[in-house]
């Protein structure tokens, strides 16, 4: 049997990392290594393929390394006591002791991988059984840099599924000391490396023989271009820290330490989070810390990991060109079936720029624990855009976002005068982008945070106004969903400031008011309002926690705000407290400092209704199923009356008719629904004339304390007078409730949806 050999991987550089995860290497095959980004002076395009020396093949005509085998590894090296060929040079030749202990700490690391549930790789027999175990080679794996130009050498490691190269660097072997490439007397080399090194970059290597032991869906895991580096090389970066306590606190000088990863991320963070390689460290940190269920450390969420090579290979076949629904799946398995990974990376997002917050407010789902622990903070994102405008100025731009990327905007409101803002952002393209808004104060506790996110073909938008005294306002834009060569999504960002808001209750009013019902059981009530600048300009981007509403004495709960395009107003939902006893109770609504109050203008106490159903039967009811509508909406009203409520029924073309006048409505339902029935359409059409006739009979046989009410079921489309303009003095003089059911879509209710809020 041909010796099982395996090799760890992707090139291992502090300053670049830029090899080929998996080599693949067959024994003798050869092995192109890329020139690191470090040169000082101009290399060559590319090197010729280096076969791995030949002392370290099975080559009778070259001496052959002494091996030393343990359970699961052969290490072939070069020791001090033996001659080499010059291409390995002396710096490849290490310790048997070295060599020693750097198979048991492999064995170890191993043992961690598999204590904690990752599948044990199927290499095994032991050292009686060489041909299971893998193959490594210890060697100066720089030399031909060295040999060819002028390049930093960089200690480096390698691995595929059947063969490991580890430079003896990692074996402790300073040969990078004495290094003095451009001959000025000065060492060009890395220095003796450290324990957090030694251990770091064998877990890395080692991790990827325990992901290729998983269901492969092609030679990379994943496709490159849709998240094959992001899992290899983001998962086994991140893993380093989590195997010592003394990994897990190294710093960025620390050859091996993820911090230096992290903050290069948080550097240069707007790139599409699939294409990342070793940068996705961060990302997997996040996920392990929010998601995973152990918390000790250093291992703190390595069981997401676990989970996540579980669920790669329960979908593997089924999904083979994307890793984001492995990435669902593992939040099923670790029982969060409600979050995606949408939610996660939008989350992550804003972790990159929150954690760095020292603020009492920001939420634990920002933070990271390991932060926490030596060595510190990850530092700041970079925020392209940053800018600190003179007072008053607004300031607008148009940018663009790539799939699964994140943008960082941030307006610092050192020069402004004034607390008071708007913030708005429009999606011009329709992919649906996340949006988030943090408003941020002197100590850095995060005020106010709102985010949307739209849908593929719905474009997404934010409108936010508040009053806060901030120190700087952040707003956080992240493509979602990867579609090969799709353009970037396009949107538009305005911060506004201005100086001082105002409030004015439209409705109900004293002249108008409310009825709520019941003292002890009231009901919901709706409450329209203005809000304006004090340019008079409309104030968007309000919502329901932004008022503050009370009734008489006592405080009211806002349950919804809905901003009325078009009409520029505000309609809140009221829940209503109870109260003492029926009466007129004053109404306050207050909003970013300013306050209205109208008074007497909510009355707890049972109203009784006086109802007339006016039904259009004209010619242009005659489409769309337009009269049958009318006629179901119609029965549906009659069944909701109850006494002691009076009810009559109206029906108008060019003239109106009288069909039922007022009269208890229980004893007469099935009266105005046979009525009903009998409409026939035909005619032109005064939607005022039925409104005067129902008004009449209010006015001449309304009960005593009832309040007028009629319910027009009609198109709109009038033709004839009299007309809805000339009638509607009258419902306004007489304190009439209009409630209008427009039918059809080619309705016409402009003036008369005007007319029902203004009657309330």
């Amino acid at each position: 049997m041909t010796r099982r050999t395996v090799v760890l991987a992707g090139l291992f550089a502090i300053l670049s990392l830029i090899a080929s995860p998996y080599l693949n290497l067959a024994r003798n095959d050869s092995v192109r290594f890329l020139v690191p980004s470090q040169c000082t002076t101009t290399c060559p395009d590319s090197f010729p393929d280096y076969a791995i020396p030949s002392s370290f093949l099975d080559d009778p005509n070259d001496p052959v390394p002494s091996p030393y085998a343990t359970e699961h590894f052969y290490i072939h090296y070069a020791s001090e006591g033996m001659s080499v060929t010059e291409s390995v040079k002396e710096w490849s030749k290490v310790e048997s002791a070295e060599v020693q202990e750097f198979g048991a700490m492999l064995e170890e690391i191993w043992d961690k991988y598999v204590a904690h549930g990752f599948d044990d790789p199927p290499f095994s027999g032991g050292p009686v059984d060489l041909s299971n175990l893998i193959d490594i080679y210890v060697f100066y794996l720089n030399y031909m840099y060295y040999q060819r130009c002028d390049c930093f050498p960089t200690p480096n490691a390698f691995a595929s599924n059947d063969r490991m190269l580890f430079d003896s660097y990692w074996l402790g072997n300073p040969h990078y000391v004495d290094i003095d490439l451009d001959g000025d007397g000065i060492s060009d080399g890395f220095g003796q490396v450290t324990d957090a090194a030694i251990h770091a970059v064998p877990a890395h290597e080692l991790f990827h023989v325990f992901q290729r032991n998983y269901k492969a869906l092609n030679p990379y895991g994943y496709p490159l271009d849709y998240g094959g580096n992001v899992v290899l090389e983001g998962q086994a970066r991140a893993i380093q820290d989590m195997i010592y306590d003394f990994t897990d606190e190294a710093d960025a000088t620390d050859k091996g330490s993820i911090v230096g990863e992290v903050r290069e991320y948080l550097g240069d963070p707007c790139h599409n989070l699939i294409h990342l390689s070793y940068e996705a460290a961060l990302f997997w940190k996040y996920a392990m810390e929010q998601y995973g269920q152990i918390m000790d450390e250093p291992y703190r969420g390595i069981d997401f990991l676990v989970n996540y090579w579980q669920a790669n290979d329960d979908i593997a076949n089924s999904q083979p060109e994307n890793f984001i629904p492995v990435f669902d799946h593992t939040l099923d398995l670790l029982g969060y079936e409600d979050v995606t990974f949408k939610d996660v990376f939008c989350d992550f997002i804003v972790a990159s720029y929150a954690q760095n917050l020292t603020g009492t407010t920001v939420q634990e789902k920002y933070r990271y624990f390991d932060q926490t622990q030596p060595p510190g903070p990850y530092g700041p994102v970079h925020i392209p855009i940053d800018v600190t405008p003179a007072d008053g100025v607004t300031f607008s731009m148009g940018e663009r976002v790539g799939s699964w990327c994140p943008n960082y905007t941030r307006y610092n409101c050192d020069n402004q005068l004034t607390d008071y803002y708007t913030v708005e952002v429009h999606e011009r393209t329709n992919y649906g982008v996340f949006i988030d808004l943090l408003v941020v104060d002197s100590d850095e506790n995060i005020l106010l945070e709102t985010c949307t996110e739209g849908a593929e073909g719905v474009p997404s938008s934010l409108s936010r106004s508040f009053l806060a005294d901030a120190q700087n306002i952040t707003v956080i834009v992240g493509g979602l969903d990867y579609i090969p060569d799709r353009a970037p999504a396009e949107y538009e960002l305005i911060i506004r400031p201005f100086n001082e808001a105002f409030v004015e209750i439209l409705d109900p009013q004293e002249s108008n008011p409310t009825y709520v019902g019941d003292n002890n059981l009231p009901g919901v009530m709706e409450v329209t309002v203005d809000v304006y600048d004090g340019s008079g300009n409309p104030i968007r981007g309000l919502m329901r926690q932004d008022f503050q509403v009370q009734i008489g004495s006592k405080t009211a709960n806002a349950i919804s705000s809905l901003y009325l395009e078009g009409q520029e107003q505000y309609l809140l939902e009221i829940d209503t407290p109870p109260q003492a006893s029926a009466d007129a109770y004053d109404l306050t609504v207050g909003v970013l400092g300013a306050t209205d109050t109208e008074a007497a203008c909510v009355i707890y106490d049972t109203i009784v209704f006086d109802s007339v159903i006016v039904i259009d039967h004209s010619g242009s009811m005659s489409v769309f199923d337009k009269m049958d509508a009318a006629k179901e909406s119609a029965r549906l009203y009659v069944d909701s009356f109850a006494a002691p409520e009076m009810l009559a029924l109206v029906e108008f073309n060019e003239s109106a008719q009288l069909l039922q006048g007022l009269s208890d409505a229980t004893g007469l339902r099935e009266v105005v629904l046979s009525k009903i029935d009998e409409i026939v359409v035909g005619g032109l059409t005064s939607v005022g004339g039925g409104m005067l006739v129902a008004q009449d009979e209010l006015y001449l046989n309304g009960g005593a304390g009832h309040r007028n009410h009629i319910v027009l079921l009609t198109d709109g489309r009038e033709n004839t007078p009299p007309t809805i303009s000339q009638v509607r003095p009258l419902l306004l003089g007489n304190n009439t409730l209009l409630d209008v059911v427009l039918i059809g879509e080619d309705a016409q209710g402009g003036l008369l949806e005007e007319i029902a809020r203004e009657t309330g």
